[in-house]
């Protein structure tokens, strides 16, 4: 379809390939990026779907989560450092420092989060909660970005099923973006412009047998105004 016909067409698309989705295992590692799309222009995220390709029986949830990446060529992986630190360790990160001060880091290992205040070349300092210790240990898994969605895949999931959530495309969230020229925090969190990524990550592995299922985002193109034109080919 037509860069700007936002207000007419809703685009259901497959992550990888706008024409084949890739289909993903539950059972990948805890944090292992499993997919990623790059916008080709700028687009609205309204809906993040998981499509059962086989039957699922699951004794436990897998969750599967939909980010918008800070970075495109880095900003994901595993801590290298030693355990029990309140920063994480990526000895080859090649950052820029400072680069995601405003951003929100997740440690899908543990499940904790927190905004970033500083990184050097190596180093990404956050306060992280929500998780099961709340710091950084050797393999622990990041993400550096903006969780748009989380699925969850229930047990007893048959072929076909359609499991969703909407996204809330509010703007001015902190943990969006950086906060030194706030580029990022001045749109939706959801408006994703050319040459970005959004990626999916297991955040939660679910215990029981195999299943497979595909990742689908919903969503429409931005208006084609000169405020959008300005951001067409915008990378993060």
């Amino acid at each position: 379809m037509a860069y700007g016909t936002y207000d007419k067409t809703m685009l259901h698309s497959a992550f990888d390939d706008g024409e084949v989705a890739t289909v993903l295992a539950y059972n990948n590692a805890i944090g292992d990026e499993e997919s990623t799309w790059m916008m080709p222009e700028p687009f609205c995220v309204t809906r993040f779907s998981i499509l059962a390709i086989t039957a699922f029986t699951l004794t436990t949830s897998l969750v599967v989560s939909l980010f918008r990446k800070a970075k495109t060529a880095s900003g994901v992986g595993a801590d290298d450092g030693a355990g029990n630190l309140a920063f994480m360790t990526d000895t080859g990160g090649g950052f820029t420092v400072n680069e995601f001060v405003g951003w929100t880091i997740y440690n899908i290992t543990d499940g904790s989060s927190g905004i970033v205040t500083a990184n050097t070349a190596t180093l990404v300092t956050a306060t992280l909660a929500g998780g099961t210790d709340n710091d950084w240990d050797n393999a622990d898994k990041y993400v550096i970005g903006y969780k748009l969605a989380d699925v969850t895949i229930p047990t007893l999931t048959a072929i076909g099923d359609v499991i969703y959530a909407n996204v809330d495309n509010a703007v001015n969230i902190s943990g969006s973006g950086p906060t030194a020229n706030d580029v990022y925090k001045k749109r939706g969190v959801a408006d994703i412009y050319a040459g970005e990524q959004l990626a999916v990550f297991s955040t939660t592995l679910g215990v029981g047998s195999t299943g497979g299922f595909q990742p689908y985002v919903l969503g429409h193109h931005m208006a084609e105004v000169p405020a959008n034109q300005a951001h067409m080919t915008v990378s993060a």
